[in-house]
């Protein structure tokens, strides 16, 4: 894998943990909904 693969994949990873905890203290769970994405809120 390239640096520059391993430095986004990092990025993108941690921009989805940030969002999440932001997402669980704000309970803005329309942020991920808009997305596709499973709210994270429901599996907790």
């Amino acid at each position: 894998m390239r640096y520059v693969d391993r430095v986004f994949e990092s990025f993108y990873n941690l921009h989805n943990v940030l969002m999440s905890i932001l997402c669980k203290k704000m309970n803005c769970n329309v942020m991920l909904s808009k997305k596709g994405e499973a709210p994270a809120a429901d599996s907790g």
